[in-house]
């Protein structure tokens, strides 16, 4: 009834309090990355228009940016939208993060880690060149910040969502459970999404053969 609609509302902006310093470190820290993605793409994508681009490197930008494009055009239009869009409502964050990942829009991230070695690889045999680059665009970082971004951005959701549930459960009296159990819902997928990423790398140990590319086999799930 309204007396309850009311009570729960309440309950909402009281325990809202205590989320918000969270709430707000994932959006701002989400904006820093999609736009250390766009900065990063910008100095790095266009290098293979060059002229003085080693031969080693030409036809290889696959290989050295893997689909870190992919990455940021989903987080641009599609992830930092919808938490801007419900940075009122919690519980849809969760929900919709959580939907993400069942539609396999994070799957992006088990690619870039399956390509990470070759990037690498190449980054250390032409790091002089790229550290020409770097000296000319003013980057501190370099390349190989840039490229291990998504790396770390993927190893942090998991502990802000942490943060989320433990403020929840200890403020328990001002939480909503439906809103907790959707968090530990998504913090627990998260996990198992972030191991499926990490033990996608040991993929490259597996010795090329003609028969097969290991790379095109459907989603990958288990090593």
């Amino acid at each position: 009834d309204e007396h309850e609609e009311e009570a729960e509302a309440v309950l909402r902006d009281k325990s809202s309090q205590h989320i918000k310093p969270i709430l707000d470190e994932l959006i701002k820290t989400e904006e820093t990355y999609v736009e250390n993605l766009r900065i990063g793409l910008e100095n790095y994508g266009n290098i293979f228009a060059r002229k003085d681009l080693p031969i080693g490197l030409r036809g290889k930008k696959y290989v050295l940016l893997g689909n870190i494009g992919q990455i940021y055009e989903f987080h641009l239009e599609e992830f930092l939208p919808m938490l801007h869009a419900n940075r009122r409502d919690l519980k849809r964050i969760f929900d919709e993060f959580q939907h993400y990942i069942d539609k396999n829009l994070f799957y992006c991230y088990v690619i870039f880690t399956m390509n990470k070695q070759r990037s690498l690889k190449l980054c250390d045999t032409y790091k002089n060149y790229f550290k020409r680059i770097q000296n000319e665009l003013d980057d501190k970082l370099g390349i190989n910040s840039f490229l291990v971004q998504p790396i770390q951005r993927m190893a942090r959701y998991p502990l802000l969502l942490q943060q989320f549930i433990t403020t929840l459960f200890k403020h328990r009296d001002f939480e909503i459970k439906p809103l907790l159990e959707s968090c530990c819902r998504l913090e627990k997928k998260m996990r198992t999404l972030l191991t499926t990423t990490n033990e996608s790398e040991v993929i490259n140990d597996i010795i090329e053969c003609n028969e097969f590319n290991v790379f095109h086999q459907g989603k990958f799930r288990k090593v």
